[in-house]
């Protein structure tokens, strides 16, 4: 089993916080012990100031059972000390073994602790940790129990493509199988990666105006010319009951239309869910915090790279003006050749 401990600053609704000397954060420490594979078996939370060994034990006792074969802890040098392997061993029976990066005079990869750290990488994928927001230690305990919940250790892209797979199968010429999300472009001048001859700087204007436009999209793959857009000048659920009716328009001739989209809140509401089932419009819910498994959000990037990265708008008519050129101008003419980008293919973007 390996342990460590990683400090989470709070934001300003948070009221349980503790400071963290050593990593400098204000906020709450979560605990975790996870086995060889970076699955958790035990899990803490307290305030930051709370040492490593402490929530450590803590987490050990909570989760004894879970931890009853446990013959080996490592650690980091975070938890060195005699009355911490005493405590693990009166608790787990377990000896403890202290992995200290000080003891290595080249560069070499520690054994098995990077397991851990590969572990608290998978929770910086899900928004809502990235900092801690919870009044208490309580739900953030719980949403960590959640996370890491038997239903995510199985790949969240093989639970949609069986799902996928098995709509794709029973689908026939008449069932078209749609993807829907919502984008929010702004004027804000986007910065990203280009080519700049080497030792010359390439001056960018940017702008910070927050001019914005608010646009719903959805896509069949393999027909990306005819990708349905409209802007609105709010994303709730009155305009996604709207694009709803603007989906049964365009595919009509279709027996059964399915709409693959993600768990936002105007996509759940209850009158888009009753418009839906009016328009016999059968919706489809990804797996919270994954738009990797929406092959629109690649469509976005291909938006962004091909009229908003490094460019500057002069105002917000230009703005306005070049989105548009490019889903009712650009798209169409390019969108055959898109399929090797935009695909069913679910990977990381």
């Amino acid at each position: 089993m390996i342990l460590d401990a990683q400090s989470v600053k709070n934001t300003d609704t948070a009221e349980e916080k503790g400071y963290d000397a050593g990593k400098k954060v204000s906020g709450i420490k979560r605990h975790i012990a996870v086995d060889t594979q970076g699955l958790p078996h035990a899990i803490a939370v307290t305030t930051a100031d709370v040492t490593d060994r402490e929530g450590a034990l803590m987490a050990c006792r909570f989760h004894k059972t879970a931890l009853s074969e446990v013959n080996n802890v490592m650690t980091d040098g975070g938890y060195t000390g005699q009355p911490f392997a005493e405590a693990v061993q009166d608790i787990l029976g377990a000896t403890v073994e202290v992995v200290k990066r000080s003891a290595l005079h080249t560069f070499e990869v520690i054994p098995k602790r990077w397991v851990v750290e590969r572990s608290f990488a998978w929770l910086e994928k899900c928004r809502r940790l990235w900092k801690n927001s919870n009044e208490n230690s309580i739900p953030a305990y719980n949403l960590l129990i959640w996370l890491f919940s038997p239903y995510y250790y199985e790949d969240r892209k093989q639970v949609l493509r069986k799902h996928y797979e098995a709509l794709k199968a029973d689908a026939d010429k008449e069932d078209v199988i749609l993807f829907m999300d919502a984008v929010h472009p702004t004027q804000a001048t986007r910065l990203s990666r280009s080519w700049i001859r080497k030792g010359y700087n390439k001056p960018i204007l940017t702008t910070g105006s927050r001019t914005r436009v608010n646009i719903i999209g959805c896509i069949q793959l393999g027909h990306l010319s005819e990708t349905l857009v409209k802007d609105y000048d709010k994303v709730n659920a009155e305009a996604i009951q709207d694009f709803l009716q603007r989906i049964l328009n365009q595919y009509k001739d279709k027996k059964t239309i399915h709409l693959i989209l993600d768990g936002a809140g105007y996509h759940k509401a209850a009158e888009v869910i009753k418009k839906a089932n009016e328009l016999k419009i059968n919706l489809h819910f990804l797996p919270p915090y994954s738009p990797n498994l929406n092959p629109i959000e690649r469509l976005w990037k291909v938006m962004n790279e091909t009229i908003r990265n490094n460019i500057t708008f002069p105002d917000a008519k230009t703005f306005r003006k070049n989105i548009n050129y490019f889903f009712y101008k650009i798209l169409p003419e390019i969108g055959n050749t898109l399929d090797v980008r935009i695909n069913d293919c679910f990977q990381r973007i």
